[in-house]
C-alpha cells in the first residue's frame, strides 16, 4: 500500500481496489481519481485536479473536529477501597 499526504488529506493506494482519500479534519472519506493521486506529489501535474485538492483541503464543517474546540471530560473513574497498603 502506498500513502501520500497533502496537508489535511491522506491518500491510500493499494494494488487492488480504488484510491481512497481521507480528510483528517472533517473525517471524510472519498474515492479519488488517478489525477488527484498524482497531484498530491506534483502540484503541476494537473492544475484542475490541484485546485480540487486545495478546495477539499480547505473545507471545514461545524461538526468537524477542530483546534478551537475545548476538550471535554467524557468519563471519570473513582476507585474507593477499604484496603490500605500503608503500614
Amino acid at each position: 500500500m502506498e500513502v501520500r499526504r497533502f496537508n489535511n488529506i491522506l491518500g491510500f493506494k493499494s494494488k487492488a481496489g480504488p484510491i481512497i482519500g481521507f480528510h483528517a479534519s472533517n473525517l471524510e472519506i472519498a474515492e479519488i481519481s488517478e489525477e488527484l493521486w498524482q497531484t498530491i506529489v506534483d502540484q503541476n501535474f494537473d492544475q484542475e485536479a490541484a485546485n480540487q485538492m486545495k478546495d477539499w483541503d480547505l473545507e471545514t464543517y461545524e461538526n468537524s473536529i477542530g483546534q478551537s474546540q475545548t476538550p471535554k471530560i467524557r468519563s471519570l473513574s473513582i476507585n474507593v477501597t477499604q484496603l490500605c497498603n500503608l503500614q
